[in-house]
């Protein structure tokens, strides 16, 4: 039986609302919903990964999952839509972006500055994420009035980390404040730790998020 969106679970605020489960089931429910901005750190590339991610308690996902995103989003109405992405999925990205009538504004680079160090110095050292920018209209919100690099220099560990891939509070709020007004809607279909719904609440803005994970939903 295919479930409404009122048989999730959630959690409501007066800043926004959180509902537990798969994005890929919930998302389709959203259709007729406008957000302003999509703001969302995938679980990309878990299928190109060495890592024994099951063993630590996370659904293992392929290689599709890289391709199912943009086909989501193209059916909400959005302003503008940031998906961070590695380097090993960020063809697949752009090709399907592209294919759902997304365009592409700009691949932005996060500089980590001082991520952990290559233990066996056989390769690179990882610095850097990309966040690809993808609108449809070309009323999208833009704050910033001068010319602006397309490089992010923010640090990348916190204190009190919760989830492996976390990201900065204020590498977030910095994206929010960005890509959208105050007061406005910021959809984030893969929460985690909730770091986008509070650089929401901070910066003033409503969110709507979506979590599988239970302990990360709590």
């Amino acid at each position: 039986m295919v479930k409404a969106l009122k048989d999730y679970e959630y959690f409501s605020t007066d800043n926004g609302t959180l509902y537990q489960g798969d994005c890929l089931e919930i998302l389709p429910l959203l259709e007729d919903e406008s957000v302003d901005l999509v703001l969302t750190d995938p679980p990309y590339g878990l299928g190109k990964s060495n890592l024994k991610w099951e063993k630590k308690g996370y659904k293992r996902i392929s290689e599709e999952w890289d391709s199912k995103i943009p086909p989501f989003m193209a059916k909400i109405r959005v302003n503008s839509f940031l998906c961070f992405s590695g380097f090993l999925c960020l063809n697949e990205m752009l090709a399907e972006g592209g294919d759902c009538g997304f365009s592409l504004n700009a691949i932005i680079v996060w500089d980590k500055i001082n991520t952990m160090p290559n233990i066996t110095a056989r390769g690179y050292q990882f610095t850097h994420e990309f966040i690809i920018w993808w609108t449809k209209e070309k009323n999208y919100y833009w704050d910033n009035t001068e010319q602006t690099r397309d490089i992010i220099h923010q640090t990348w560990s916190e204190s009190g980390r919760e989830h492996p891939t976390q990201k900065p509070v204020k590498l977030i709020e910095h994206l929010i404040r960005t890509y959208s007004n105050e007061g406005e809607f910021v959809l984030d279909n893969t929460m985690g730790s909730g770091t986008t719904g509070i650089g929401c609440v901070n910066t003033k803005r409503k969110f709507l998020g979506i979590e599988l994970n239970d302990l990360y939903f709590k």
